[in-house]
């Protein structure tokens, strides 16, 4: 079970790093276009939106699975392991409880915009897509934080990152 959570979540972070590419060549092209011909390429700022939102949100399952937040730990020599761990369960759960409520209020909103039919300004691409989206990933960010908890109840390590000769 561990090695599916470890492949699929870097699987999406591996789609996040396609997109941060594909955004590159986007910016490279419209400035280099800007520069020629003095115009813009249509809606690419709605795209480098949407697709900073998507770059994060694919991100974050992997980060949760492999604990790389950003940690303040001033005061982690001052405390033992077991408060420690405590800590880590309780972090882990508001985070699990904070994600599961960005599901359902996506998911409310995704129903809502659906109904109204709101497009994006420029692209006028539906919105309850991207809505439905960020629900979706946040979902699996919930899951990462329940795959979390338990690696740390039960004291179980995330699987080591597998090189690129492992996947292939």
């Amino acid at each position: 079970m561990q090695r599916l959570l470890t492949m699929s979540f870097l699987f999406l972070c591996r789609v996040s790093i396609v997109i941060l590419f594909l955004v590159m060549c986007l910016m490279v092209s419209d400035v280099g276009l800007r520069a020629i011909t003095g115009r813009p390429i249509p809606g690419v700022t709605e795209l480098v939106e949407i697709s900073m939102m998507l770059m994060v949100f694919l991100a974050l399952p992997y980060t949760v699975h492999h604990s790389l937040h950003i940690v303040v730990d001033l005061l982690d020599s001052f405390f033992g392991k077991r408060i420690l761990t405590i800590q880590m369960i309780v972090a882990n759960t508001v985070g699990c409880i904070t994600f599961a409520l960005f599901a359902r209020q996506f998911l409310l909103l995704g129903e809502r915009v659906q109904r109204y039919g709101d497009i994006t300004a420029q692209l006028h691409l539906p919105m309850y897509y991207l809505c439905y989206g960020i629900a979706g990933l946040s979902g699996i960010v919930c899951i990462a934080y329940i795959a979390a908890i338990f690696s740390t109840i039960f004291g179980v390590e995330p699987e080591a990152i597998p090189s690129e000769t492992e996947i292939a």
